[in-house]
């Protein structure tokens, strides 16, 4: 009901305010009345009732005053700024969220589209004719299907602004009848019909048509969009965990938890085998405490800065993949004692980290991650009330596999095992995580480590488990500073909101 009387109110302003004048543009070679009010962000037929000396949209002449209207351009870009309207409360945000599972024969037989279109997009698909059509954030589509034969109408996409999804068009004439290559669902619209051309009327020759790409070219399943002060663009990440642990026997317990913020430059992005390669700039922070039943407690912590970068390309399929890459230099306390022997020991070391992980789609339903973690202790120094004592050497390696599932348009499953080795203990253990996704910014789940084999004596076949919870703050603050940079841009420059 809410979203009703927001789209009431939107459509009462268009209509009833947006004919106060803002100013004039005068009419180029080229120009076409709906063109001159998609550039301005205003519907047709605000842009009509600003201009009552037209009396035929489809007759505008090159150097003809058009007035512009104010109050409907505010009115489209304050609703903007919040969040897409759906006329039937739908706003597909996240694509590959719910991927179809049906076939394209089911979603075309119960599209709302006449049944020639129905009988010439199917023959379309059946000899393999299409064109690449690319799906945009704000773009309205009469129908989407999800899932296992699902279908939503008047729906409104309203992803980052900067991306495009690329997709196969079977349709014909004014209708668009696509699969989604990132998610295969099927959608379809209808295009918008230009004006007809005044051949009569025109100064300028017409601009030759481009030809459409290939069926043989693969386009990207998305692909960046240049948009107006894209120096400026800046993805930025902020992810927090902790978790929690106890032994076997119950002997000792403890916490452990990080923190991770990385800072995308995407205007130094370059091209580089098939994709694109950008730097990374951040902070990592990583910490552990908790106590054994013989009196010992401990905690530890390390912060440091960090810089890499990501790389992001396609594979032959037309699925996406990614490679991170980041070193890492922290400085890291230990701090431990026993209370009931007055023990007490302190250690800082310089620890040299890297972090490699590579991520692949596999089909709209299952990714694969693979990924290796080292560190490296450079140097240590130790206060300690024993003489005897001597530092510990920190040096470590991980690697580790995930098999991520998307199970539902909001939740998706992440599990797999993990291998590592200390130094200092020369200890060998394997671990398992299986992690419960919400919407890729709430993640938890239990985890189990075993340890394989250990110079400390009784620590081989020992075990402990436990749970975690992790918050990945980098979608809900890539969509603040996309909102904040939309709002540095002109109407004219870009157009926040279609219908």
């Amino acid at each position: 009901m809410k979203k009703a009387v927001v789209l009431v109110v939107f459509l009462m302003v268009v209509l009833f305010v947006g004919t106060a004048i803002a100013g004039t543009y005068s009419v180029k070679a080229g120009d076409t009345l709906s063109g001159i009010a998609k550039k301005n962000g205003v519907t047709l037929n605000v842009l009509k009732s600003a201009n009552p000396q037209i009396e035929n949209i489809n007759r505008i002449l090159i150097g003809q005053s058009i007035n512009l209207p104010e109050k409907g351009v505010q009115a489209v870009r304050q609703i903007a700024k919040t969040k897409p309207v759906s006329i039937d409360g739908m706003i597909w945000k996240r694509v590959g969220a719910d991927p179809y599972q049906g076939t394209a024969e089911w979603a075309i037989n119960h599209f709302d589209i006449p049944a020639s279109v129905k009988e010439a997009t199917l023959r379309n698909i059946a000899t393999g004719n299409f064109q690449w059509v690319d799906v945009e954030s704000g773009q309205k589509l009469e129908s989407v299907t999800f899932g296992k034969n699902k279908i939503r109408k008047n729906v409104l996409t309203g992803w980052d602004q900067t991306k495009k999804y690329s997709a196969k068009d079977y349709g014909v004439g004014e209708y668009v009848v696509a699969r989604v290559i990132w998610c295969q669902n099927m959608v379809w619209w209808k295009k918008q019909s230009a004006p007809p051309e005044i051949p009569e009327k025109r100064e300028t020759p017409r601009e030759p048509e481009v030809e459409p790409p290939s069926q043989d070219e693969l386009p990207p399943i998305f692909k960046e969009v240049p948009v107006e002060k894209s120096r400026d663009v800046l993805n930025v990440e902020f992810d927090t965990g902790i978790g929690a642990w106890v032994n076997k026997d119950n002997s000792a317990k403890g916490m452990y938890a990080y923190f991770e913020f990385k800072a995308q430059l995407d205007y130094l992005s370059r091209s580089l085998a098939g994709g694109s390669i950008k730097p990374v700039i951040g902070v990592f922070g990583k910490g552990d405490w908790g106590e054994t039943d013989a009196g010992y407690n401990w905690s530890n912590w390390g912060i440091g800065p960090q810089a890499g970068a990501v790389w992001n390309g396609t594979t032959a399929s037309g699925y996406p993949q990614q490679v991170q890459f980041m070193l890492r230099a922290i400085y890291f306390h230990m701090h431990g004692e026993n209370g009931w022997s007055g023990y007490s020991k302190d250690q800082e070391s310089i620890l040299i980290g890297y972090y490699i992980e590579y991520l692949r789609r596999l089909n709209p339903q299952y990714m694969a991650v693979l990924y290796a973690e080292g560190w490296f202790n450079t140097g240590s120094s130790i206060e300690s009330t024993w003489s005897g004592d001597h530092t510990k050497d920190l040096t470590q390696f991980t690697i580790g596999a995930r098999l991520h599932r998307d199970l539902t348009e909001n939740w998706a499953v992440r599990f797999g095992p993990q291998l590592g080795y200390q130094v200092d203990e020369n200890r060998f253990g394997a671990s398992f995580v299986a992690e419960l996704r919400y919407n890729e910014w709430l993640i938890f789940g239990p985890s189990f480590d075993y340890c394989l084999s250990s110079n400390i004596i009784g620590e081989a076949g020992g075990w402990a488990a436990g749970v975690f919870v992790r918050v990945e703050l980098r979608h809900l603050i890539t969509e603040k500073y996309t909102e904040y940079r939309i709002q540095q841009v002109s109407a004219s420059g870009k157009q926040l909101l279609k219908y």
